[in-house]
């Protein structure tokens, strides 16, 4: 049996800034699945993300499936936890994604998770971090840790 799949997936971020002139140093973007920035935007502003629709293709013994639409709607709140130390930074990002794509392309049902990285400055080039997330879907958790 062979089996060779491929899958297309295009992001775009939109920047909105409301009530602020341009930013000087770009913020840390969040990616899905990766461990996020304890870097947040100025006070007065704001982030509107929105990824463009998914496009898959599979093709498995001479069959080809192919699915076209967007994802779950997820709405997320980061915090900046940082005690006022240059050296040291710390970030709570909360997320609840809802079940709004077609189950082949979304999760089928709601999504909660509870992050946190934090971020120690060794010098001025180096620097140490670590993130843990827990989430939480149709009653199953799961935990990540890891370094950064």
């Amino acid at each position: 049996m062979s089996c060779v799949a491929s899958r297309w997936h295009i992001d775009a971020g939109l920047l909105c800034i409301a009530s602020a002139p341009l930013l000087a140093d770009t913020p840390a973007f969040d990616r899905p699945g990766i461990a996020f920035s304890p870097t947040t935007l100025p006070a007065h502003s704001f982030v509107w993300e929105q990824g463009l629709p998914d496009f898959q293709r599979d093709r498995s013994d001479g069959a080809t499936q192919s699915a076209y639409g967007a994802g779950d709607l997820s709405l997320a709140v980061k915090v900046d936890v940082t005690p006022g130390d240059d050296k040291f930074n710390m970030a709570i990002l909360g997320v609840v994604s809802f079940p709004t794509a077609r189950r082949d392309m979304g999760l089928g049902s709601e999504q909660y998770s509870l992050g946190a990285t934090a971020r120690w400055s060794l010098g001025a080039q180096q620097s140490v971090a670590l993130y843990a997330n827990g989430d939480l879907l149709e009653g199953h958790a799961t935990w990540t840790v890891s370094r950064a």
